[in-house]
């Protein structure tokens, strides 16, 4: 019987947490193209070497107003690898990025409330990336004789 309280109380307390650390359900203020062309703009903010970049990725947008200055905040999951400060690769890694009202806010490892899920091709981010327009047309193979 004098459990009674405490497991109410833990209830709560727990119930109180589940709300807390769902992801945003509101919509991101910023589209998925918005925030990838904000990151093109601002990565030699972001990254010491962004000619390096290889094998990026992003994931969807989505509202993150925790973390990254309160309501209005978007953010985009990023997946890349990139060189560090001693010219190595460092494998794959994620990074959330925050941007709120069009303005580069922070970017952090993704956190339990980040969306960092079905990831798909970044191209424009890579440090070899040629527009298709400016690709150089390449003459047909030759036949054998």
């Amino acid at each position: 019987m004098r459990a009674a309280p405490f497991l109410a109380f833990g209830l709560l307390l727990t119930a109180g947490c589940g709300s807390i650390m769902r992801p945003s359900d509101e919509p991101p203020a910023m589209k998925a193209n918005d925030l990838r062309a904000a990151i093109l703009r601002d990565k030699s903010k972001l990254w010491k070497d962004p000619e390096s970049i290889r094998d990026a990725e992003n994931g969807p947008a989505y509202s993150c107003p925790r973390r990254f200055g309160g309501p209005g905040a978007s953010c985009l999951c990023v997946r890349l690898n990139a060189r560090n400060s001693f010219g190595g690769y460092t494998g794959l890694k994620e990074t959330a990025i925050g941007y709120k009202n069009g303005t580069f806010v922070d970017a952090a490892q993704p956190d339990f409330d980040d969306a960092c899920n079905s990831f798909y091709s970044f191209a424009e981010l890579n440090g070899n990336y040629i527009p298709p327009e400016q690709r150089p047309i390449s003459p047909p193979p030759k036949k054998k004789r």
